[in-house]
């Protein structure tokens, strides 16, 4: 029987492991879509309250609501581990949800955003626009396919919250500033090679 060699090695390969199973701010949690409606014509919807998987809104169609989700504080705190205080501060801070469809084996980065006059909204689902829900779906789904599911919640990036963000300005100025930092970095490492060789390689 052979014996292990490296057993420092691999107890430290293991360890990050347990680490994130232990660790609640990694675990998903599970929440139901809402699909944001625009209001019908007639007027006989109630507005910006739930109704089965529908919330039926002005904001629906607002390409300014295209990198939101709209959640309850107490899934906030589910989410992040903490509670958001209202104050000017925290509704400047952007807090960033990652969206994982199990049906679709698609995710999405959104910004959280509280609505208080959105009435059914709870800690148990949350409310999309229909452009984040087709962004959602993939190829081969509709967006039916992925309203009133259970779809996983975390915490998400902010790096890739605007590296997918869903309007075009602001995902390639992220993007074009990104690689440009990258070429600068390459170009003074560069630099400073050309700089030693000549120095001390001469």
């Amino acid at each position: 029987m052979m014996r292990n060699r490296y057993p420092h090695f691999l107890l430290c390969c293991e360890l990050p492991v347990l680490r994130d199973i232990s660790d609640n701010s990694n675990l998903f949690i599970m929440k139901k879509v809402i699909a944001l409606d625009f209001p019908s014509k007639s007027g006989g919807s109630k507005l910006n309250e739930v109704v089965g998987c529908n919330i039926f809104t002005e904001l629906c169609g607002d390409e300014r609501q295209e990198d939101s989700v709209y959640m309850s504080p107490d899934a906030y705190k589910e989410i992040f581990g903490k509670t958001r205080k209202d104050s000017s501060r925290s509704r400047k801070r952007l807090s960033v949800v990652k969206i994982y469809s199990p049906k679709t084996k698609q995710s999405i980065h959104r910004k959280y955003v509280f609505n208080p006059d959105f009435q059914g909204i709870n800690s148990d689902n949350l409310a999309l626009n229909p452009a984040s829900i087709r962004e959602l779906c993939g190829e081969g789904f509709k967006n039916e396919d992925i309203v009133g599911t259970d779809v996983c919640v975390t915490k998400g990036c902010k790096f890739f919250y605007y590296w997918h963000h869903p309007h075009h300005a602001t995902r390639i100025s992220m993007q074009l500033g990104f690689i440009s930092v990258l070429l600068a970095i390459i170009s003074i490492i560069v630099g400073l090679i050309s700089l030693y060789c000549s120095c001390y390689c001469c």
